[in-house]
């Protein structure tokens, strides 16, 4: 994975964790099977029991609700390998904003209080009962339509898709398969018809990345010894998608000074870039 690509997924993980649009990751060649379904629904949260056996369900942790997600045949998966911090960063960040807006009794409670506030500012002194009945009723009814809207906005889990996300046509992300969900990972469900079935999966895994800095002290053609200055030498592998950057040379060698970025999990090199002494 190369660097941009990690933060493209830092990008959308923040995204869809804290529940925010991303109508730009589509493909117009495969369409969701409900396109053009106002039921269809997203669900966020932690997975907390996989039925390893049969693979019919696993189940999530949303706010406060454990929510059951049947999968079968035509279910998709996608998975994203990103940094853990991102993921943290998400979750504080949604955290917070529940703190800042209270519990959805406490939201539709402030935002009834704000309307109808607003509905009888409406009515002038002069008017008579039966005009400010009916101002009272028309600002009524134009507010109850926004007062809905207010509160889906409001909820933090389980959310209706609005009509404008209907050209979401797949997840960003990796092919995957159901036996890559395990629990504690993070997911987002693309659900229909108002059931608990699932047609997309996005798996979120983290991903951990480390740096080295020093001078290159070995090197064969899979491996790259790099040695700091004041720490042991750190052995990376890199293959095809490893991307070296050369600063003023035209091959990689002992002696040259490289910073690299890499996969602790695995020690895999995900850049090098190599430069001289002294620059």
């Amino acid at each position: 994975m190369s660097i941009l690509k990690i933060a493209v997924a830092s990008v959308l993980v923040l995204s869809l964790v804290l529940g925010l649009a991303l109508p730009a990751l589509a493909d117009s060649d495969e369409p969701l099977p409900w396109a053009g379904d106002s039921q269809a629904r997203i669900v966020r949260g932690t997975v907390t029991e996989v039925d390893e056996e049969n693979q019919a369900y696993f189940k999530v942790q949303s706010g406060e609700d454990e929510i059951d997600i049947r999968v079968d045949e035509n279910t998709g998966y996608f998975m994203l390998d990103v940094p853990g911090p991102i993921t943290a960063l998400a979750q504080q960040f949604r955290l917070r904003n529940q703190a800042e807006v209270g519990t959805p009794e406490e939201q539709g409670l402030r935002l009834r209080l704000r309307n109808q506030a607003e509905v009888g500012a409406q009515v002038e002194p002069g008017m008579g009962l039966g005009l400010k009945n009916r101002v009272r009723a028309g600002a009524l009814v134009s507010n109850q339509a926004r007062l809905r809207a207010q509160n889906q906005v409001a909820q933090t889990e389980d959310v209706p898709l609005p009509e404008p996300q209907q050209t979401i046509r797949r997840p960003f992300g990796e092919k995957a398969e159901f036996s890559d969900i395990e629990v504690g990972d993070r997911v987002v469900v693309w659900l229909a018809d108002g059931e608990s079935l699932a047609r997309w999966v996005l798996i979120i895994k983290p991903a951990t990345c480390a740096r080295v800095s020093g001078t290159i002290t070995a090197l064969s053609s899979e491996t790259i010894e790099i040695t700091p200055d004041d720490s042991e030498a750190v052995t990376l592998h890199y293959n095809e998608d490893t991307v070296f950057v050369l600063n003023g040379f035209i091959a990689v060698e002992e002696g040259q000074l490289a910073r690299a970025a890499y996969e602790s999990e695995n020690m895999l090199a995900e850049r090098v870039n190599v430069s001289l002494a002294g620059d």
